[in-house]
């Protein structure tokens, strides 16, 4: 059956996906990048690695962008403490996450994951030749599994999350992951539940362990730099209460924009910083637009940073990489996303005792039904539910601090996980801890 599958995928779904790929790459920026990015890379790949020497085990970890590599810090952090003779190999899908990523100490080479043809797969594998290779959270690529277990190369995958919604769940869907997902060696859900759905789609449940999600452990370790750091002035004032809509696109500021320029025309101490996703000009503007319809006042940080005049109601941010830092600074928080896609990482400014506010494609995040369940968190559907909330946030300071607590209590209740996970792969691959035996005898 595995056989029927991997015709079927590599006839039907990989020409399609391919095509889409290459069209995408003519209008879309960051497409192309990735493109270009990826020719003439196994050259790379073979240089970096016979100049480090024979002897060194390496690890591969594939992260398909910014998030999922904020999931896997934590794991190659602790790896390369218990043995700091591993070779560790980092492969992104997305330019976002290949640039994001700058000469980490921690990283021996950084690379793209190749499109998902069964050749380029195998040929990328065996160029890098991983004695593990780490998946993180979902990004799961059919060929590069089944070319991985061709290879005999042991692949794990951790922070592992299947929503109930997740179309992997699907019969037919369904049924072919169960053979794509055999090539797995190991899996670390993150919850019980996620535990529960992946038993549809993983032919091994006793290769099934709940670890929870390292992402709580990286976003501690944020929190408390951010907290020792030095704090960014935006406004001319302090101690006026302030929102930030943290990673927001056009379809979150329909319902947001209107309910915040009530609430900052009505209330004159409340203060606003407003962070796009992308900051592209087009987007900045749009904002500005509707601020100047409504007479508020605002200003670019760009402009803050150069001139030294602060803004007085409305900063919008034009730059990347601040975005956790100014959650130390805020009161409430609205994360963008979820009225797209699905909702950003929403524990960021829960960890800086946020309340945080969300719309309703959440889904994707275990953490904000959490939030919502302890009464950290809150889902809007329209611009009157987030006036509501947002005015109750604004208007009783109790309530706004205790929701806050709740959601950091959450957050801190949840560490862990990097330590359960590192454990595991220690007693199961022992070469993590610098016990070289042979590979062929790890227990599988």
């Amino acid at each position: 059956m595995t056989g029927i599958w991997f015709l079927l995928y590599n006839i039907l779904a990989v020409p399609l996906l391919y095509l889409t790929f290459s069209l995408a790459g003519i209008f879309n920026r960051k497409v192309r990048e990735g493109i270009r990015g990826r020719k003439n890379q196994a050259a790379k790949i073979r240089g970096v690695i016979d100049s480090a020497g024979t002897g060194r085990k390496k690890i591969l970890f594939h992260c398909v962008s910014v998030g999922e590599w904020e999931q896997a810090l934590p794991i190659i952090t602790k790896l390369k403490e218990y043995n700091p003779e591993l070779f560790i190999i980092v492969a992104f899908f997305s330019p976002s996450g290949y640039n994001y990523v700058k000469d980490h100490p921690c990283i021996d080479l950084k690379v793209y994951l190749p499109f998902d043809s069964y050749s380029a797969a195998k040929s990328f594998l065996r160029d890098v030749e991983p004695d593990l290779w780490i998946i993180s959270k979902h990004d799961v690529w059919p060929n590069h599994l089944f070319a991985a277990g061709k290879l005999n190369i042991p692949t794990v995958l951790i922070d592992a999350t299947l929503p109930e919604n997740s179309k992997r769940l699907y019969p037919v869907i369904r049924a072919f992951n169960r053979c794509a997902y055999d090539n797995f060696d190991f899996m670390f859900p993150i919850s019980d539940n996620d535990k529960d759905r992946f038993h549809l789609v993983y032919p091994h449940p006793e290769r099934l362990m709940t670890a929870g999600d390292t992402r709580f452990d990286q976003v501690f370790n944020r929190a408390e730099k951010a907290r020792q750091s030095e704090k960014i002035r935006l406004f001319e004032t302090d101690g006026d209460p302030v929102f930030i809509g943290g990673s927001i696109w056009p379809p979150d500021e329909k319902h947001v924009i209107p309910a915040l320029i009530k609430m900052l025309n009505k209330y004159e101490d409340l203060k606003a910083v407003l962070v796009p996703h992308e900051p592209e000009e087009h987007h900045l503007r749009a904002l500005e637009e509707q601020m100047n319809s409504a007479s508020i006042r605002h200003t670019r940080y760009s402009r803050i940073s150069k001139t030294g005049e602060y803004g007085e109601k409305v900063v919008l941010l034009d730059t990347i990489g601040m975005l956790a830092k100014l959650y130390s600074q805020s009161d409430i928080a609205y994360i963008g996303g979820s009225f797209s896609t699905g909702v950003h990482n929403v524990m960021e400014p829960a960890v800086l005792e946020n309340p945080v506010i969300f719309g309703p494609r959440h889904l994707n995040s275990f953490e904000a039904m959490e939030l919502i369940k302890h009464g950290g968190g809150f889902t809007i559907s329209s611009s009157t539910e987030m006036e509501i909330i947002l005015e109750r946030l604004i208007t009783d300071e109790k309530y706004r601090r205790v929701s806050g607590q709740k959601a950091k209590e959450l957050i801190y209740k949840s560490f862990g996980a990097t330590n359960v996970i590192v454990d595991k792969l220690k007693e199961r691959y022992g070469f993590i801890s610098g016990d070289h035996t042979d590979r062929d005898n790890y227990p599988v």
